[in-house]
């Protein structure tokens, strides 16, 4: 079963993102869409493939949106901005952004270009997969979290053990299983 890449457009301006979102929908991408920085960072647990992020949102500068994403996770964020000064580069580039296209030379398959190549990347390099309840954020490809937006330090068999329970959230397990998956073969 082939899925289609999902890929979350931050971007406040209607007229720019309705003709955006049916170009990427015609590409075969699965679109999500926020107009707010926040939004964008609640849409993050969605787990897209990629990002399009606008730097000019209406609730906070998109280069802050920038900082919080890459703080949480890996997902690959194409810049797409009006903004074209060397300074404007500089700051996405610096803040994690991993290409950058102005709106005034922008070519719709060239948006399909980069965000194949950012995707295939990343793919290569693991996945972007997130956990996550509100206070409680875990990277599984970093192993990075984080509790009330406080990077936690855990030992490898915290971490393990963490993992496991996010990953089977709402599930019952029991003991024996839990010391298997943990220390395999040591366990007796």
């Amino acid at each position: 079963m082939n899925t289609k890449n999902k890929v979350l457009v931050i971007e406040d301006s209607e007229d720019f993102l309705t003709p955006l979102r049916t170009f990427l929908m015609l590409n075969d991408y699965d679109v999500l869409t926020a107009e707010t920085g926040k939004e964008a960072l609640d849409k993050i647990m969605e787990e897209p493939d990629a990002i399009i992020l606008d730097l000019g949102l209406p609730d906070m500068e998109g280069i802050d949106v920038l900082k919080e994403i890459k703080r949480i996770t890996e997902i690959p964020v194409l810049v797409l901005s009006a903004r074209d000064s060397k300074n404007d580069f500089e700051s996405a580039f610096s803040n994690g952004a991993d290409d950058y296209i102005t709106k005034s030379n922008l070519k719709e398959e060239l948006i399909v270009v980069k965000l194949n190549n950012l995707i295939g990347r990343n793919k290569q390099t693991g996945s972007n997969a997130l956990f996550g309840n509100g206070k409680l954020y875990i990277d599984f490809r970093t192993k990075v979290v984080r509790v009330n937006d406080t990077k936690v330090h855990l030992t490898e068999r915290e971490y393990e053990l963490l993992e496991l329970f996010a990953q089977n959230a709402g599930k019952l397990l029991e003991n024996e299983s839990i010391f298997r998956k943990i220390w395999g073969d040591t366990y007796s």
